[in-house]
């Protein structure tokens, strides 16, 4: 929240107000149900589902419900005053609609409306404003009902019928490893050989090289991430052969992958060398360095089998991350 106040990117802006409804809804979910640290990676999306669909019913009972039953109606003499605050209510609206032309049609009007406020009128900001903050209060207070309720959730499992065999995964992660390989070989061959090697095969220069591919290559990071992710998921668990090589080409995917995301930070150190650290490329950067933990994380908790400790851990690097 504080960082809200102090950061003026809008692209920083997005991610701490996204990260401060984030914790928002990890500690209703887990104040309501006991559980958040336990849970699966695919159980995470099912937790924010239900939690954004608790928050936004909860506080039509609160106010149905919870207000009527704690004596917080209005007392004697409400309904002597109802009708003008109805009638004040509905007439915001055309008043504001017709304010806003004719202060558009007459100068000097405008100018005495301004005079009057003490403020120059601007009802778009003051609408959006308005929208807001009803929106993110009609949020936090679902929030804080769910979270003082008791609900449970029940495990995510696998239906049988979707289950995938592992000679099918073994399949998929051999041939994405074989493609893999020849990338690597490539890299090694071109990128990590020198500029001649470049200039002669493509005639282009190394900078000009590496800006072709470095943001296809973190996003070949992100995509060899989920799919480790899902294959784990949808293979059905057993201790045969092919199993232990599903596991055994899982792992060297990911290693592919980390120096796929090496030649990614030699592009992005040739790029910045020559035409300078933009905002864009300091995202990128800080998103192939945590994509890059990712992968490390997988490996010592995914491939071993403790399957329930990566989503937390992907969890807690995220706001590391975003810190």
């Amino acid at each position: 929240g504080l960082f809200v106040t102090f950061r003026a990117s809008p692209v920083l802006t997005t991610l701490n107000v996204m990260t401060v409804l984030a914790l928002l809804f990890g500690a209703a979910f887990l104040y309501s149900t006991g559980r958040l640290w336990d849970l699966r990676l695919m159980d995470y999306p099912r937790a924010g589902l239900i939690t954004a669909t608790q928050a936004l019913a909860q506080t039509g009972d609160f106010l149905r419900i919870d207000v009527r039953n704690a004596g917080l109606m209005p007392t004697r003499g409400w309904h002597r005053i109802r009708p003008y605050v109805r009638g004040t209510a509905i007439a915001i609206g055309p008043v504001a609609v017709f304010l806003t032309l004719f202060v558009s049609a007459d100068a000097v009007f405008a100018t005495l409306v301004a005079d009057v406020f003490g403020v120059d009128l601007r009802l778009d900001v003051l609408i959006w404003s308005l929208v807001l903050i009803t929106g993110f209060s009609w949020l936090l207070i679902g929030l804080l009902r769910y979270g003082t309720s008791s609900r449970g959730m029940e495990d995510l499992e696998r239906p049988s019928a979707l289950r995938l065999g592992t000679t099918e995964a073994t399949t998929v992660l051999a041939l994405v490893n074989g493609l893999f390989l020849s990338f690597v070989v490539v890299q090694f061959a071109y990128l990590f050989g020198g500029a001649d090697v470049i200039e002669r095969t493509g005639g282009l220069t190394r900078a000009e090289y590496a800006r072709e591919g470095f943001f296809q290559l973190v996003a070949v990071a992100g995509f060899v991430l989920a799919l480790v992710l899902i294959l784990d998921w949808w293979t059905r668990p057993a201790g045969s052969p092919a199993a232990r090589a599903a596991g055994w080409l899982q792992a060297s995917l990911v290693g592919l992958t980390g120096i796929v995301l090496i030649s990614a930070l030699v592009r992005m150190r040739l790029y910045v060398a020559e035409f300078g650290l933009t905002q864009l490329r300091f995202y990128a950067l800080a998103l192939m360095i945590w994509i890059g933990g990712l992968l490390v994380w997988t490996l010592l908790t995914v491939l071993p089998g403790r399957r329930a400790l990566f989503g937390s851990g992907a969890f807690l690097s995220l706001l590391v991350l975003v810190a």
